[in-house]
């Protein structure tokens, strides 16, 4: 008796797990992206590099869907991504946020 209703459970479980399972509609209803961005189901915009910011200092973890820059790409004031740079020194380096990098990009004229 015990063995059918572990096996009965396990099989809901399946059962349950499939149709949980994400149909290609839910699919096809994420954002469509920007040039230079990349669709993420678990991103951070947080941690996402912007132009002229520091790479350092707290940052709340999230997990949220959405379109983010994609690696080599730093979100700037307008919100697009364009290209950038790393210099190896923050403008004013601090012992409290421990700063050695800042996001520069570059912007074609």
């Amino acid at each position: 008796m015990l063995h059918r209703t572990v096996v009965l459970v396990a099989v809901l479980s399946l059962q349950l797990l499939f149709l949980n399972a994400q149909s290609p509609e839910a699919e096809s209803k994420r954002p469509l992206c920007m040039p230079n961005e990349v669709y993420a189901h678990c991103g951070n915009k947080c941690l996402e590099p912007k132009c002229d910011q520091t790479a350092c200092g707290a940052c709340i973890e999230k997990c949220n869907p959405g379109c983010y820059c994609t690696h080599g790409y730093a979100r700037n004031q307008e919100g697009t991504c364009v290209p950038y740079t790393r210099d190896l020194k923050c403008p004013k380096p601090t012992i409290i946020t421990g700063c050695t990098t800042i996001v520069r990009c570059i912007y074609f004229a």
